[in-house]
C-alpha cells in the first residue's frame, strides 16, 4: 500500500537527529502532539501544580479544573498518574487500570468546571480566569504564552503521540514526495515548522535553530521528552477477543463514563 522511504535523499544530520521510531521503513513522523498540565501563573505566584498528583490535590492547589472531554485515551493516563501509576506501568491500559481510573477520575469530577472539547478553549479559559488548572495541547499552550498570556505549564505526565506521513503506491508523485519528507526532516526546516506551529518534528538538530526561549516549551527539548508518557499505537489498534480493537473499547468506556 505504501511506498518504502527512501532514506538515501536525507542529510546525514536529519538521520541522526530523528530517532528511530520516526523513521520507518514506509512512515514517518511529520511532529508530535502532547497533552500537558497547564495553569493560571495568576493564581499560583508562588509555583502552580507540577504533576498529575498535584492536579488532583485540590486542598493544596484549589480553583476549577478542565480536562478533555473526548478523547479517553488522553484523559485517562493521567488518572492513572494521579492514582500513583509509575509512567513505565501506564499501558496497555487493561480493564483493571481503567477501574482504577475512572474511581480517580469520579474524585475529580466535582472540581472540573468544564470537559473541553475543542484545543483552543484550555489557554483561553486559562486567561479568562475560569480555569486555575487544565489538561492542554503544548502547541496550543506554547502559542498562548508567545502573545503574552500569563500561562506556565509541567511536562511531568504529559502524554504524547505522533502524526506520521507515508505515500501511496502507484501515486502521480512519488518522486517529490520522497523528496519533501528529506526536505521536512533538515534541521532548519525542522525549526521553522516548529515556530510555525507550535508542534515540533522529531529531528532534534533543530533545537540549535529555534530561539533559547522556545526550547523548554518543546517536548523534543530532552529534558521534557524524559517526563512523557508514549501512547501505545500498537495495543490500541490490537483486537480484543470479541473483534473490536482496544481502542474502540476504551473509548466505549470512557462515554459510558461521561454519561455519567
Amino acid at each position: 500500500m505504501f511506498v518504502p522511504v527512501d532514506y538515501t535523499l536525507w542529510d546525514q544530520e536529519s538521520l541522526e537527529g530523528a530517532p528511530q521510531h520516526a523513521r520507518l521503513k514506509d512512515a514517518i513522523v511529520v511532529f508530535q502532539t502532547a497533552g500537558v498540565l497547564a495553569y493560571d501563573a495568576r493564581v499560583f505566584p508562588s509555583g502552580g501544580p507540577q504533576n498529575w498528583v498535584d492536579f488532583w490535590d485540590v486542598k493544596k492547589f484549589p480553583g476549577a479544573r478542565g480536562l478533555e472531554a473526548l478523547l479517553g485515551k488522553h484523559t485517562i493516563p493521567l488518572a492513572l498518574l494521579a492514582a500513583g501509576l509509575a509512567h513505565q506501568d501506564i499501558w496497555p491500559l487493561t480493564d483493571e487500570k481503567l477501574d482504577r481510573a475512572f474511581d480517580k477520575l469520579n474524585q475529580i469530577k466535582p472540581y472540573v468546571s468544564k470537559w473541553w472539547s475543542a484545543g483552543g478553549e484550555p489557554p483561553q479559559l486559562l486567561i479568562n480566569g475560569e480555569y486555575a488548572m487544565t489538561s492542554a495541547f503544548d502547541g496550543r499552550v506554547t502559542a498562548a504564552i508567545r502573545k503574552g498570556a500569563l500561562i506556565k505549564f509541567a511536562w511531568e505526565g504529559a502524554w504524547l503521540t505522533y502524526s506520521y506521513a507515508a505515500i501511496l503506491k502507484g501515486g502521480p508523485n512519488t518522486v517529490n514526495g520522497q523528496k519533501l519528507f528529506a526536505f521536512l526532516n533538515r534541521a532548519q526546516i525542522a525549526a521553522g515548522f516548529t515556530q510555525g506551529t507550535g508542534y515540533p518534528g522529531p529531528n532534534t538538530h533543530q533545537l540549535q535553530y529555534l530561539p533559547a526561549e522556545w526550547v523548554p516549551l518543546l517536548g523534543i527539548d530532552p529534558k521534557n521528552a524524559s517526563k512523557v508518557i508514549p501512547e501505545d499505537s500498537a495495543w490500541l489498534a490490537a483486537k480484543r477477543p470479541d473483534g473490536k480493537t482496544n481502542a474502540d473499547h476504551l473509548q466505549e468506556r470512557w462515554l459510558a463514563s461521561r454519561a455519567q
